[in-house]
Order: structure tokens, then sequence, then C-alpha cells
């Protein structure tokens, strides 16, 4: 299976949601709320009902906090565009390198 990527342009890794996977998929309680909401859905006129997880918010986190770590591993190429950042982000590596620091730390994407 190909690899995937995330490309970040002109922004940090706080832009990117890849992260509240991670946090979502590892379980950290300060992500999702504790049991679920029943939500209407409506649809074509037809309604169903799904119960969702609803996030948690108020916990300021410090994605960019990863990085150095992404660097190091090669998991991240950063270039730029005229004056413009980009990054390079391997997705697997991104999950499997924020994944092992969630479990030794689960407040390692906190802001502190």
């Amino acid at each position: 299976m190909p690899d995937s990527f995330v490309l970040l342009i002109g922004v940090d890794h706080q832009k990117s949601t890849m992260f509240h996977y991670v946090e979502e998929m590892v379980g950290v309680e300060y992500h999702m709320q504790p049991g679920f909401a029943r939500a209407r859905i409506i649809v074509n006129g037809e309604q169903t009902f799904r119960h969702v997880m609803l996030h948690r918010y108020g916990t300021p986190r410090d994605f960019n906090r990863m990085e150095p770590l992404f660097l190091e591993q090669g998991i991240q190429r950063d270039t730029s565009i005229g004056n413009t950042a980009v990054r390079l982000v391997n997705v697997a590596g991104m999950v499997r390198t924020t994944t092992r620091a969630l479990s030794a730390d689960t407040g390692v994407l906190c802001a502190r």
C-alpha cells in the first residue's frame, strides 16, 4: 500500500487535525466527552437517529511540540515556496510516533 502524506502549506502543526485522530485512537480523556449523544439526521425528508461521540473542548494543545521528533525521524520534510513554509508529513510515521508519545505521556500534546 502506498504511503499517504499531509501537506501543510503556510501553516504549522497547530492546524493539522491528524493529531485529533491519534488522540481519539489512544483514548486520551481530555479529547472526547464520555458516553454518546443521540443525533437526529434528516436526509431527503427521512429521519433517522444515530449515537455519536462529542468532542470535549477547552484543553489547549501544542501540536508543534512533535515537529522536532518528526524531523529527527525523517517523517517530515520541510521546504518553502517563495516565502511560504511547506511541510510534507508521512501519515503512518506521524500516527506511529504520536501514538507512542501519547501512550508514554497522555499530556504530551497539551499546552503547558
